[in-house]
């Protein structure tokens, strides 16, 4: 600790920080006052890395140490003991002409978290360093008073956009209805990283007026913040079911899409946290959407010729048929109308008749109506998602027409070879044929 030369006692100062023992602060509160900058630095890092009361007098003394070097590390050591007797000292940094010591102190009073920072940390809120705004908005964060929250709404605005994603971060920390705005301006912010944490903040903040806001976000082009909006819906579905359950159907046709893997499991975090079989999808009224345009005339032609050959199948089967649906109604939800800005309804599809062709034209009917709605999909995986999830809630709520969905399943397996055959058809048609064929052989016929 007395050796000459500065060098040895830096060396010393820097072992007894790492050792981290408390019987090291007497040694370490002397080299404070050494005439090394360096070693006073040094010394200032130990006593923060042992952390204990008795090194607060000698930190605080270097507040005012020459070396703003120095005076940066004393205030980082403090935030690291995170002991309230440091808070006039801190206050007095967060005035500092070095930027890198302000910025520091703030941060220490952000760790101690006492409402006495809040006065100077605001007025650093408007500081010329991006740095030190960003670090007191974190530390106004931290200390979760909402006398921050007009700072910090001016802040969603700042140039810097680490600053404003901070800024988003602390009002969400703190929360409350006022930093709504706020945020939902940021939803729209030209930096990935900022509409990502608005919707992390939104979806801690749990308040329904987000939801239109993060349903863009759910689309974002970036996958980070399609995740953050995603998440930040699930959570919101916690405490606003009847806010929430109204859009499924919007989510619904969004599994095709980039976004499909997160939505898929927001549909299934919303069902689990909102009891969505309380809120059927076909008693919700969908928010106005732009009309789908028509189906293209050669895939109208394919369906066309699709109902064709399955006539011509079933007709076959007609003498020996498996199943008497004479008096069967095949329904199926679907969510989907020609206009998306009514009511979403059941599909009712009549099979009258004492053979199975009613029923495999009632299949075909809502291939038909699927394709009509979920332009988008591209494969048999994306279809079978989204009839599994159309069909969750028949099987729950309504065994009588998850019953008809079994008698459809008996005709394909009772009729196997035509029943192949038509799936063959099915699947060099359309992915929707895939994927219905998919999800029917997929099905159990045990209905409890």
């Amino acid at each position: 600790m007395e050796d000459p030369d500065s060098d040895v006692r830096s060396t010393v100062a820097y072992a007894l920080g790492n050792i981290g023992d408390a019987p090291a602060i007497p040694g370490l509160l002397k080299l404070v006052e050494d005439s090394d900058s360096d070693v006073r630095w040094i010394a200032a890092d130990a006593l923060g890395n042992i952390g204990d009361a008795p090194a607060i007098p000698g930190l605080l003394k270097l507040v005012e140490d020459p070396d703003s070097d120095v005076r940066g590390m004393a205030a980082y050591a403090l935030g690291k003991i995170g002991d309230d007797r440091a808070i006039p000292g801190l206050l007095q940094l967060l005035e500092d002409s070095h930027s890198y010591v302000r910025s520091t102190a703030a941060d220490a009073l952000g760790k101690i978290g006492d409402d006495r920072a809040i006065p100077g940390l605001l007025q650093l809120l408007e500081d010329s360093h991006s740095e030190v705004r960003r670090r007191a908005a974190d530390a106004l964060g931290n200390i979760r008073n909402g006398r921050a929250i007009p700072g910090l709404l001016k802040l969603v605005e700042d140039s810097d956009s680490d600053v404003r994603s901070t800024a988003a971060d602390a009002l969400g920390n703190i929360g409350g209805a006022r930093a709504i705005p706020g945020l939902l301006k940021l939803v729209e912010d030209s930096d990935s990283g900022v509409r990502g944490m608005a919707a992390y903040a939104l979806g801690k903040i749990g308040d329904a007026r987000a939801i239109p806001g993060l349903l863009k976000l759910v689309e974002d082009s970036y996958s980070r913040v399609r995740w953050s909006a995603t998440d930040a819906l699930g959570e919101i579905a916690k405490q606003h079911t009847e806010k929430v359950a109204p859009h499924l159907p919007h989510l619904l046709t969004l599994i095709p899409s980039k976004s499909g893997e997160k939505v898929h499991s927001l549909i299934l975090a919303i069902q689990a946290a909102c009891k969505y079989y309380n809120y059927p999808i076909h008693q919700l009224s969908l928010a106005p959407h732009p009309a789908k345009p028509s189906q293209p005339t050669e895939l109208l032609a394919k369906i066309d010729q699709t109902t064709q050959q399955i006539h011509k199948r079933t007709k076959q089967m007609a003498d020996q048929p498996t199943q008497d649906f004479s008096h069967a109604t095949f329904q199926a939800l679907v969510n989907f109308g020609p206009n998306h800005g009514t009511q979403a309804h059941h599909l009712h599809i009549a099979a009258q008749q004492s053979s199975p062709e009613a029923a495999l034209n009632a299949v075909v009917q809502i291939i038909q109506a699927l394709e009509k709605k979920y332009t988008n999909v591209q494969d048999e995986q994306q279809a079978l998602n989204i009839i599994d999830a159309e069909f969750k809630e028949i099987k729950e709520q309504k065994p009588i027409e998850w019953q008809n969905l079994i008698s459809v399943k008996r005709l394909y397996n009772g009729g196997k070879k035509a029943a192949v055959k038509v799936g063959e058809h099915f699947a060099e048609s359309n992915p929707w044929g895939k994927g219905l064929v998919a999800f029917i052989e997929g099905v159990s016929e045990d209905v409890k």
